[in-house]
């Protein structure tokens, strides 16, 4: 006879959790050696690797982030820390090949990944001339591609939504592992490690080891931190190229890879000429970067536009096809830059229009960007900075920052004064940082999307052929390449 138990006689799942560690740890259950049917059931069906899975080279791609043990200073006062940075990796499983980066003063969100994966979907030129090493090397890294599926382990920043919505606007294939288990992402996770143990002998850089001195350059990092932001990406650009050229991973071809070289680089190459896959090897970028963009769905247009954060963003295209509905407040979905002034709207599958914001609402956005600090920074004046800050609406710099550009200020002026390190606000700095590298993104954004709704393609095009260049003097294919780009750019 099946009897009801009473609810306050079942337990809850952390008072069953509780008990279960506790006889665990009496009856060391935990240490206890698999018997041959438990060990046949749940061990002996996980043989293999992770990159079995993947189909070849091109097919799958890990995303992965890390804070990197290396304290950074910031680029508009290199007098001033911004502490560790958030790295993003994307990393083809077949051939281990690095294909994008992206770095943050910001801890883990989705939006890095988003950035991560747009670099690994792109040719890298803009990237590398910002950093300036296309005019010293040329191309180092010419590997882009867009994948058949992507996998990304489970974390508070990975947000399933945006990554559906992505993957269903690329049609991509998502996956993620169950939690608990970072080895079935273990191919981007080992090179996370492997690209801190290269760049952890440069100033600023350590490693977390019980080795005495290990220990004593983790406590000195701080003080000897001397690369800026864009510094540290072309130091790890240049790792990231040593992995794809020179890294021994023969074990990876197959009887097809014929006369091909055992590395990452040569094998994806490889992979992505022979792939089946057409959208493997040719995209419209442009509507590749409109399509990464997060987008907000069912916001209702009215006659002053799509409100979207207390802000109004209208234009007469949008007013035309409001017209044409048949309800007065029809819905439609938005897609979000970093340029807060503007929204990106899609009358049709293949057509992008912008939404401009409205004027009043730009007033309420004064000394709120990049170019508003900066003009802090350069005048030694506490009342512009006091008025300047009163008059906007909105407030953008945390407490303090005035007076962290206040003092870089007056070091720039006639009479500097002596930097003292306890008057430090790391995270007013980041904040200061992240503000700037938004303002470049702003900038990337804009020329991309405004040549994109220019336009207007009816259908995806192919981006226009770059007149060939004289190839300049690559990097040595060498694991000393990284130390000798040092010496000749970071030392004087």
């Amino acid at each position: 006879v099946y009897r009801r138990t009473p609810g306050h006689r079942i337990p809850t799942l952390g008072q069953f959790y509780e008990h279960a560690r506790a006889l665990i740890a009496l009856h060391g259950l935990k240490g206890k050696n698999l018997g041959d049917l438990d060990r046949a059931t749940k061990v002996q069906g996980r043989g293999g690797t992770a990159r079995d899975i993947a189909t070849g080279p091109g097919d799958i791609f890990d995303m992965d982030s890390t804070e990197f043990n290396f304290e950074l200073v910031a680029s508009f006062d290199p007098t001033r820390r911004i502490g560790k940075p958030t790295v993003y990796l994307v990393v083809d499983r077949a051939s281990s090949a690095i294909l994008g980066v992206y770095l943050d003063c910001r801890p883990e969100r989705w939006e890095g990944y988003r950035r991560a994966l747009y670099c690994a979907f792109t040719p890298k030129d803009t990237m590398l001339q910002r950093v300036g090493l296309f005019e010293e090397f040329g191309n180092i890294w010419p590997l882009h591609a867009v994948p058949n599926g992507i996998f990304a382990d489970r974390g508070p920043a990975r947000s399933i939504a945006a990554l559906q919505a992505l993957c269903e606007e690329l049609k991509l294939t998502k996956a993620a592992p169950p939690p608990h288990r970072p080895d079935l992402n273990a191919v981007v996770e080992s090179l996370q490690g492997k690209l801190q143990k290269v760049l952890s002998r440069f100033p600023g850089g350590y490693r977390r080891t019980r080795d005495q001195r290990a220990k004593k350059r983790h406590s000195d990092s701080r003080w000897d931190a001397m690369f800026t932001e864009e510094d540290f990406l072309a130091l790890l650009i240049l790792a990231i190229h040593d992995h794809n050229a020179d890294a021994d991973v023969s074990r990876l071809l197959t009887p097809a890879m014929n006369r091909v070289k055992g590395v990452p680089q040569s094998i994806f190459k490889w992979g992505v000429k022979n792939s089946p896959v057409e959208h493997v090897r040719h995209v419209d970028h442009a509507a590749l970067y409109a399509k990464l963009l997060p987008i907000v769905e069912d916001r209702a247009v009215t006659t002053k536009g799509i409100r979207y954060e207390k802000r109004y963003y209208n234009s007469t295209q949008l007013q035309q096809w409001r017209g044409r509905q048949k309800t007065s407040k029809p819905k439609t979905s938005i897609h979000i830059d970093a340029d807060p002034r503007y929204v990106y709207w899609r009358p049709e599958p293949n057509e992008w229009s912008e939404l401009v914001m409205r004027d009043q609402d730009q007033a309420a956005l004064r000394h709120m960007r990049w170019t508003d600090v900066e003009l802090y920074a350069t005048r030694n004046a506490k009342q512009h900075i006091n008025r300047a800050a009163s008059s906007s609406k909105v407030k953008l710099l945390p407490r303090g920052a005035e007076e962290v550009l206040r003092k870089a200020a007056e070091r720039q002026g006639d009479n500097p004064t002596p930097y003292k390190p306890a008057e430090q606000s790391v995270s007013t700095n980041r904040r200061l940082a992240a503000l700037k590298q938004r303002s470049g993104q702003e900038a990337d954004g804009r020329e991309v999307m405004r040549g994109l709704t220019s336009k207007q393609p009816s259908t995806p095009a192919m981006p226009p052929k770059q007149p060939s260049k004289p190839t300049p003097p690559r990097l040595p294919g060498s694991a000393a390449s990284i130390a000798d780009l040092y010496k000749k750019r970071f030392t004087k």
